[in-house]
């Protein structure tokens, strides 16, 4: 069983210091140690408040006010978000009139743009404040918190793992989480761009515009094998015992199913009937 939600977002390039050893990604600073700090925890948290982002902007829209049943509550989200978009629109008018020349720029105009802003920013918070007291509910799906490895963890099927993932534009990172012991994590050399030219290489296979079977082209074990090395191998020890695996794939990597990357690099066997049945001998 695998269950890939897909979500998309951008998170800065995060900041670690890692010891890649056997495979795995180990924290060991000493003031990592005496802090009590868990770093790949905390990159985990992180990750996912930045996946939801996509999310929090979906439920932001006009859709999500017409989907609210309580009427005092869908007065408040109406306030929310025509205050926001008249404080955005206010924003791009001050960000136009600073990049005039400065003789051109009149600072009248732009402290009342300014204090308007910021009245208009203090109202939105006091809404919200209001939606989190009065619709908590609503608050929490509007502004979810940033689910935790314990959170995960207490969830989890006895013989399960879960693999989250998270592409930045330079890097990508990769949690395995068992049901017990710790989170092992990952921090791959292999940027936005370059995934999605591996993706994209590897659904053509999938997905082919072939007009008969026999058109079909011949799938890309080594390149399939070798994203696994680079995503999957490293963090094993989080998940190889696991007999089911949930998947929170980011990006690019929403539209590949990890099933379909070979453990070993290995080349496709000569065919034979049925056809693909050579397939059949590759260790997904």
């Amino acid at each position: 069983m695998v269950k890939a939600p897909n979500t998309c977002g951008c998170l800065m390039p995060l900041r670690e210091r890692i010891v890649l050893r056997s495979g795995s990604v180990e924290f060991g600073t000493r003031l990592e140690a005496q802090a009590g700090f868990d770093t790949a925890a905390e990159a985990f948290r992180v990750a996912g408040a930045a996946r939801m982002q996509s999310v929090q902007r979906a439920l932001s829209a006009s859709g999500a006010r017409a989907a609210v049943r309580d009427p005092g509550l869908a007065d408040l989200v109406r306030r929310e978000q025509d205050t926001k978009q008249q404080a955005d629109a206010l924003l791009v008018r001050l960000a136009d009139m600073l990049s005039r020349p400065t003789s051109e720029q009149s600072p009248d105009s732009v402290s009342n743009l300014r204090s308007e802003i910021s009245l208009l920013q203090g109202a939105r918070d006091s809404i919200l404040k209001e939606i989190e007291s009065r619709f908590p509910d609503y608050a929490d799906l509007m502004n979810p918190k940033p689910i935790t490895v314990d959170q995960v963890q207490a969830v989890l099927g006895s013989d399960e793992s879960l693999i989250s993932t998270y592409v930045g534009h330079e890097r990508s990172y990769v949690w395995a989480l068992p049901k017990r012991g710790a989170v092992v994590f990952a921090a791959v050399d292999l940027g936005r761009e370059e995934l999605s030219d591996q993706v994209a290489l590897l659904r053509g296979a999938l997905e082919p515009d072939a007009r008969i079977l026999g058109d079909i082209p011949e799938f890309d074990l080594g390149a399939a094998h070798d994203l696994y090395r680079k995503l999957l191998a490293p963090v094993k020890a989080g998940w190889g015992e696991a007999k089911s695996l949930l998947i929170v794939a980011h990006g690019p990597l929403g539209y590949l199913p990890l099933s379909i990357l070979p453990t070993e690099n290995v080349m496709l066997g000569s065919e034979r009937e049925p056809l693909f049945a050579n397939y059949r001998d590759v260790p997904w």
